[in-house]
């Protein structure tokens, strides 16, 4: 780990993709710099910190995903290490778990969801977010329909979004957030998730934000 603080200030976010590589160099990760050996992770924190007129006051925390099993890439202190880091910020009790899981893969057994019900016992402050509905295979809209609704059987108190990530194409053309959102308000409005009555409130990034900010303003009430 790191004995010393780094503190770099830059002007914009375009400078951020630097900052990240040489954080990841001074970390010791593994494929940066002239590191081919070390860990796949490090427990070190790259924190960045956004002052302007205006904002909320509160962390984001991006944390690497589960690992079940070690492998060529990742080996077993690596996974022992995620599992460590994710640990020690979904236990706290003002920590809004936003659980991350793609549309495509078993829900039920996903680690982050086992994870957040040993935490989280009460549900109170656990969020799904079912991403990549447009890569699951045609006639499977209904299953994540009905978890996006939390009529499946995997169920949270607050429930899921349902959110649909920008295209290859639309990254590369820099799309703005607002044409983000009518791309995925599009989306949604269109065959075959059309059929499928989604909850409108629970559909897309844009309901999302709104959503969270009523949780934020909940925990931060109980936690008084």
């Amino acid at each position: 780990m790191l004995t010393a603080r780094q503190i770099r200030t830059i002007n914009g976010f375009e400078e951020l993709p630097n900052v990240i590589v040489k954080a990841a160099v001074l970390m010791g990760i593994r494929g940066y710099g002239d590191n081919h050996e070390g860990p796949s992770f490090a427990e070190d924190v790259l924190r960045i910190k956004v002052t302007g007129p205006c904002g909320l006051h509160l962390s984001i925390v991006d944390l690497p995903g589960l690992i079940s099993n070690a492998s060529e890439e990742q080996t077993e202190d690596d996974v022992e290490t995620v599992h460590r880091m994710v640990d020690s910020y979904v236990e706290k009790p003002r920590t809004i778990i936003l659980a991350v899981v793609q549309a495509g893969n078993d829900i039920a057994n996903q680690s982050i969801i086992r994870k957040s019900k040993l935490f989280d016992k009460a549900g109170q402050r656990t969020v799904g977010i079912i991403t990549k509905p447009d890569l699951i295979n045609a006639g499977a809209e209904g299953r994540i329909a009905a978890l996006a609704k939390n009529q499946d059987t995997t169920k949270l108190q607050l429930g899921f979004f349902l959110l649909k990530n920008p295209t290859p194409k639309e990254r590369e053309d820099l799309i703005t957030p607002t044409q983000r959102s009518a791309n995925e308000l599009r989306y949604f409005q269109s065959p075959p998730w059309k059929e499928q009555k989604l909850d409108t409130t629970r559909a897309g990034i844009d309901k999302l934000q709104t959503s969270f900010k009523h949780y934020l303003t909940d925990i931060s009430r109980r936690a008084t």
